[in-house]
């Protein structure tokens, strides 16, 4: 997926509104995902776009991508990082924070401490597994999500 393929992006933000996100959650953002924010102050994959791929062998499924969390929108409070932390911070692991979700109100999040900073999981909210890992940066995360599922 490219950047151009993400559209309802929020309105236009600054270097000043990330910091004031990463104070919030007291760490530095991975660059590459810091310029998607940028970018795009989050938004969602263009129609049909955003298929990944969660597991192996007979447990393999699929998922979409149905939105990724920005800074600053006016239409709603749902699609924001800061109310997304706040609301999964004591059910997802202290070193990650959700950047989006999927359409089955699922977290794709971001490792933002210690030696995995960076990589991208999958927190469902329906069972205890363990966080599984989806890539190993927030750039690889986009070049794997797809037009639909094969």
């Amino acid at each position: 997926m490219k950047l151009a393929d993400v559209v309802d992006r929020g309105p236009q933000i600054r270097d000043r509104d990330v910091h004031g996100f990463e104070s919030l959650v007291g760490c530095t953002l991975p660059g590459d995902y810091r310029d998607f924010l940028l970018a795009t102050n989050g938004g969602e994959p263009h129609a049909g776009d955003g298929w990944f791929h969660i597991g192996s062998g007979n447990k393999q499924r699929w998922s979409r991508v149905r939105f990724f969390y920005g800074l600053k929108r006016a239409d709603t409070e749902h699609w924001l990082l800061a109310a997304s932390w706040t609301c999964f911070r004591t059910e997802i692991p202290d070193h990650s924070i959700p950047i989006a979700c999927d359409v089955y109100g699922n977290q794709i999040v971001l490792e933002v401490v210690g030696r995995r900073k960076g990589r991208v999981g999958f927190w469902s909210h329906e069972s205890d597994e363990p966080i599984r890992e989806l890539a190993k940066s927030f750039t690889e995360f986009l070049r794997i999500l797809q037009t639909e599922p094969l």
